[in-house]
């Protein structure tokens, strides 16, 4: 997917039933969403969608299909799904969902700047569950977030500094999840032992997270853990939807964006910080992922 953009032919019916709607050049999209109330169960097909969707309940009871298993949802829950799951969203008759969702597009995640040394996937993952319940401040600041994004895409147009605010208040609500999910983890760790599999796809994104500037292979990772690459790409695609190999892309290009926009280093003196042998072979894997070269990445 080039150019940042989500693809909004997915989404076409989220619009028409939102109650407030925005989106920022197709980055990212905000919606509010309340289900009529009827007297029979109502289902919302959301569709595969290339990016990464966050849905915060504001009232209302029903369940979350993520890949034809089925989550229930109360109200101050938090639900994260990321890219290529088969969604939907099926409300109560009685107490239909009153909903804020927020797509992001996969590439513009990648545009954030996040810091690599704070930011910890793992604690986003949640196990293999994609829904949580928050306490009510969190979820307050949550909405007020949601909100500002809201607002700042509706007032993008014209807006020489648009790019940046969206950046910046998308890093800010990142950085809340991942507090939110370290509270949860901790807990979880302090309550309950981790089994085996997902101790390894935790400790897998922890290697990941503290190694992906020099190894970028998945037998090094496999390894570290002591079990073989083809066991471990199956557990994290098991858990994650994502292989072992699109994981390190990310980390990897994560940081190679954040170095181009902001270490102030020229191409090739990243291109060794990150263990490529060559800048043109950084500039291959670059592109090869992102779809745009690294000086155009710069230059954007």
């Amino acid at each position: 997917m080039n150019n940042n953009n989500l693809d909004l032919s997915n989404l076409a019916h989220i619009k028409s039933i939102a109650s407030e709607f925005s989106n920022y050049e197709n980055r990212y999209i905000y919606a509010s969403v309340t289900a009529p109330a009827r007297a029979t169960r109502t289902i919302t097909d959301i569709g595969s969608i290339d990016g990464f969707c966050i849905m915060i309940v504001k009232s209302g009871l029903g369940a979350i299909e993520v890949n034809t298993e089925t989550f229930e949802v109360a109200p101050d829950s938090l639900v994260i799904i990321g890219p290529n799951h088969f969604v939907k969203a099926a409300t109560n008759e009685r107490q239909p969902l009153d909903v804020a969702l927020l797509f992001i597009s996969r590439e513009f995640m990648y545009d954030i700047n996040l810091d690599l040394n704070v930011i910890n996937m793992k604690v986003l993952t949640f196990s293999h569950a994609p829904t949580l319940s928050v306490d009510e401040q969190s979820c307050r600041m949550l909405r007020t977030m949601f909100e500002a994004l809201h607002l700042a895409a509706l007032k993008s147009e014209g807006n020489h500094y648009a790019k940046s605010i969206a950046r910046n208040l998308l890093a800010a609500l990142f950085y809340e999840l991942l507090n939110i999910g370290t509270r949860i983890t901790a807990d979880t760790a302090s309550s309950t032992s981790r089994s085996r599999r997902v101790g390894y796809v935790h400790d897998f994104l922890d290697l990941v997270r503290r190694h992906h500037c020099q190894e970028r292979s998945v037998k090094f990772y496999a390894e570290k853990l002591f079990i073989t690459p083809k066991y471990l790409s199956v557990l994290i695609r098991e858990a994650t939807g994502r292989s072992a190999v699109e994981w390190i892309d990310q980390y990897v290009i994560l940081e190679a964006k954040n170095m181009l926009r902001y270490s102030g280093k020229n191409i090739q003196q990243i291109a060794y910080a990150l263990n490529f042998s060559n800048q043109s072979a950084f500039g291959k894997y670059f592109k090869n992922i992102t779809g745009v070269s690294p000086s155009e990445f710069r230059h954007s």
